[in-house]
C-alpha cells in the first residue's frame, strides 16, 4: 500500500486532530497568500517531504525519517510518524484572517523521534528570529493584543509575526482562532462593527 493513500485517509478526518497529543506547535502571523512562507520553509528543505493538501491545511510527510507507524486499529498514529501538520491563515468574514499553525506530533521516544526534533529545533530557531506579538515574556494586553480576537489569546501560549504579519496587524488588520465557530466570528463581529471595521 503506498503511502498517499492512509496519508490522504488521515487528512480528511476531520476528528484526527482533537484528542491528538501534540509534541509541541507553533503560532504564526502572516498575510493569506498562495504563498505562505511557512510552506515555502518546510518546502524549500534539502530533503523535500512528502506533501498532502487540503483546501485550509498542509500534511508533511519526512519519509527519510522512518515509515508511518499504525495503532491498533489500524489507523495512522501521529505520535509515532514523522509528520508535520501546518495550518496556514486564512479570510474568514471578508476582513478577519485566522491566526496560522505548526503542529509536530512525534514524541521523543519515537523511532523518528530524534531526527524530528532537530528538524523541529532548525524550524523553531527560525520562526523564533521573527517579532513575538504575543505570549511571555510580553505582557498580555500589549499593544499586538487589542487586535487578536476570538479565543486567540486564550489557547495560544507565543504568536510570531513573519513580515507579512507585521505589516498587516500594524495596520490594524484582526486575527482570529482558525476554529472559530460561527457564534463566535458573529460577535466578533458585532464588536468590530462598531469600531467602524466592515465584517459580514
Amino acid at each position: 500500500m503506498s503511502a498517499l493513500s492512509p496519508l490522504r485517509t488521515f487528512v480528511d478526518s476531520a476528528k484526527w486532530l482533537k484528542g491528538t497529543s501534540m509534541s509541541s506547535s507553533y503560532f504564526f502571523v502572516e498575510a493569506p497568500v498562495e504563498e505562505s512562507a511557512v510552506l515555502h520553509w518546510f518546502r524549500g528543505l534539502e530533503h523535500q517531504p512528502e506533501e498532502t493538501v487540503k483546501a485550509d491545511n498542509s500534511l508533511f510527510f519526512f519519509r527519510q525519517f522512518g515509515g508511518l507507524e499504525y495503532d491498533e486499529g489500524g489507523k495512522i498514529d501521529p505520535s509515532l510518524s514523522p509528520l508535520i501538520r501546518v495550518f496556514p491563515t486564512k479570510i474568514r468574514r471578508q476582513s478577519l484572517w485566522t491566526v496560522g499553525e505548526v503542529h509536530f506530533f512525534a514524541k521523543g521516544s519515537s523511532p523518528c523521534g530524534k531526527n524530528m526534533a532537530k528538524l523541529q529545533r532548525r524550524f523553531q530557531t527560525w520562526l523564533h528570529s521573527c517579532e513575538q506579538i504575543y505570549g511571555p515574556p510580553l505582557q498580555s494586553d500589549n499593544d499586538f493584543s487589542y487586535y487578536l480576537e476570538g479565543g486567540v489569546t486564550s489557547w495560544t501560549p507565543k504568536i510570531f509575526a513573519l513580515p507579512t504579519g507585521l505589516t498587516a496587524i500594524k495596520s490594524g488588520q484582526y486575527f482570529v482562532n482558525r476554529e472559530s465557530n460561527d457564534h463566535v466570528l458573529d460577535s466578533v463581529c458585532k464588536t468590530l462593527r462598531l469600531r467602524g471595521v466592515i465584517c459580514a
